[in-house]
């Protein structure tokens, strides 16, 4: 699912099971999730006319997923 519940998950059992620490998935989720917003961003990006028109686009794509 792209648009979460917005309920978090608990990152001790992943650490454990990837042999990191917490804090370690925390930083590696972060970079994911700001990795998959520039990808998403860009391909956005060939879609509109401006790039201007990015947020907006990608604001109107959230309120449809959120729907569903």
């Amino acid at each position: 699912m792209i648009v979460g519940s917005g309920e978090t998950q608990p990152y001790a059992a992943p650490a454990a099971d990837l042999g990191l620490t917490e804090g370690a998935v925390k930083g590696a989720v972060c970079r994911l999730r700001e990795r998959h917003r520039e990808c998403l961003k860009e391909e956005i990006d060939h879609t509109v006319v401006s790039p201007a028109e990015v947020d907006e686009e990608l604001r109107h794509l959230f309120r449809v997923l959120d729907r569903q």
